[in-house]
């Protein structure tokens, strides 16, 4: 995805803050859960998400596989928050304490 390997700590943080580092993680009690659409992977992103930002040349793996998920998840969290949530780690409230994206 062309992004500085600087970003790889702020990346773990998410992942270890979303999925415990889990590729097969599903969450089965927020809001999206509730929906009918919990959500999976290492970057817990819900299937039409995943859909709509997996890089294209992934396109055709599960939302589990661990590159797909994160590359989706990335992609996502950049449109969504900027370069610098994914360089911060994600999202914290006013405590410190990290907030999902």
């Amino acid at each position: 995805m062309d992004l500085p390997q600087s970003y790889a700590s702020g990346l773990k943080k998410i992942i270890m803050s979303e999925s415990g580092g889990n590729p097969r993680a599903i969450n089965t009690w927020d809001s999206n859960a509730r929906r009918g659409t919990p959500s999976q992977g290492l970057m817990q992103t819900i299937p039409s998400t995943f859909r709509a930002y997996v890089h294209p040349s992934l396109a055709g793996r599960s939302i589990t596989d661990p590159v797909a998920n994160i590359t989706a998840g990335v992609r996502y969290m950049i449109a969504q928050y900027g370069v610098s949530t994914l360089k911060a780690g994600g999202r914290s409230n006013s405590s410190g304490d990290y907030v999902g994206y």
